[in-house]
């Protein structure tokens, strides 16, 4: 899509085309808002790359940092998978009448 078919107003994209399609990625730099296990394989990442220079024992605790990654990611991206989006909280559905209206009979 060139430039002159959308125009970006804070957060919001703003298009004439009925379909539109987006690649967004996200430059998240605080991580005190990243999840934990991704942390983990941050540093386990860094750490293999590091690690041969650092030792220099031939690629041995590369090797192994890289295994540590490769287990710590397959648990991180598990986790993720079963996460779901919280459900937000909206006083009109947890009202009587609703329940009442949907979920018992009125009497």
């Amino acid at each position: 899509m060139d430039s002159d078919e959308y125009e970006i107003n804070g957060q919001l994209i703003f298009t004439n085309t009925q379909q539109t399609s987006i690649k967004y990625v996200s430059n998240n730099q605080d991580t005190t808002r990243w999840d934990p296990l991704f942390v983990d394989c941050v540093t386990y990442k860094l750490a293999s790359n590091i690690a041969t220079p650092l030792r220099q024992d031939g690629g041995r605790m590369e090797e192994a940092m890289l295994a540590i990654y490769k287990q710590t990611l397959s648990h991180a991206m598990t986790k993720n998978a079963g996460e779901r989006l919280p459900v937000r909280f909206t006083p009109v559905n947890s009202s009587r009448f609703v329940a009442a209206r949907w979920y018992f009979i009125n009497g």
